[in-house]
Order: C-alpha cells, then sequence, then structure tokens
C-alpha cells in the first residue's frame, strides 16, 4: 500500500492500493490534517478552497446593493462554493477515479470563477487588489488539484 497523495477525511486518513482499493488508517488522523511520519501536514487544497468559497460569499455580500450584477454575483458564489464542495467530497471518494473525476470539477469551477473575477474587474465593480487577491488563490488552488489528477491519473494508468 502506498499514499499518492493526501486526502484528509473526518475519519481517516485515506490510501489507495495498487488496484485502486480505498483504506482507511483512522489512528492517522487529526481534524484538517494527516500525520503522514512524525510530522503533521495540513491538507492545503481543502483550505485554500474553503478559503476561496468564504472570501467570495463576503465578496458577493458587499456586492448586493449593486443594480444590475446579481446574475453575475450568484454564478460567482455558486462557482467557488462548487469548488470547495467538490473537493470536500473528493476526500470521500468511492474510487480513484471517483475522486479524479471531482477534482477535475473543481478545478473547472475555480476557472469558471476566476472569469466571472475578471467581468467583475472589467465593469469595475472590484478594484485590481480584490481581483488579485481572489486570482492569485484561485491559481494556488487550480496548482494543487492539477498536481493531484497528474498523480492520480499515473496511478491508474499503472494498473
Amino acid at each position: 500500500m502506498y499514499v499518492i497523495g493526501v486526502a484528509v477525511c473526518n475519519f481517516s486518513l485515506i490510501t489507495f492500493t495498487p488496484n485502486g482499493e480505498l483504506h482507511a488508517d483512522k489512528s492517522n488522523y487529526i481534524h484538517g490534517f494527516a500525520v503522514i511520519g512524525d510530522f503533521m501536514k495540513e491538507n492545503l487544497l481543502l483550505k485554500h478552497s474553503e478559503k476561496l468559497a468564504v472570501d467570495i460569499e463576503v465578496l458577493c455580500q458587499s456586492l448586493n446593493g449593486i443594480s444590475g450584477i446579481s446574475n453575475i454575483v450568484f454564478q460567482i458564489r455558486k462557482s467557488s462554493s462548487s469548488v470547495f464542495a467538490n473537493v470536500s467530497e473528493a476526500q470521500y471518494p468511492q474510487s480513484l477515479p471517483d475522486m479524479l473525476a471531482k477534482l477535475k470539477i473543481a478545478r473547472k469551477e475555480c476557472m469558471e470563477t476566476e472569469s466571472w473575477l475578471k467581468l467583475l474587474l472589467s465593469a469595475n465593480h472590484i478594484t485590481e487588489q480584490t481581483y488579485k487577491k481572489h486570482r492569485n488563490l484561485c491559481g494556488r488552488i487550480r496548482k494543487i488539484i492539477t498536481s493531484s489528477c497528474i498523480t492520480i491519473e499515473t496511478k491508474l494508468n499503472k494498473t
């Protein structure tokens, strides 16, 4: 058995056998962290995706009074919360392909969130500083997801 990546759940650290079966080790779990050897590794993907959803929700609340942008506010709220929801669901996969699918959806939703941010910037509803702050967080999330997807696809191709 080997760890292809760290997927932290509310109850365990998930690893996969070479044939893609899940293994949950309940003894190595601390909320929000995975215990690897003698040190703990924070689940940055889960942390960043939650931060994105919360930050965008706060941004949307500040934009609610502006006339004519209710659809954009609705769409960016939906896409950013979908990033967090899919990353969270990927922590409880039924299989390795299921985890991969959820992460790929999260990556697409992250790109959509960036697109809505760009539209808000272009329409002068947010500052460039606000745009860059959220865009950079989206970029970090996408990089982690892309790396995880490559690792999972490599493992799936070996079996």
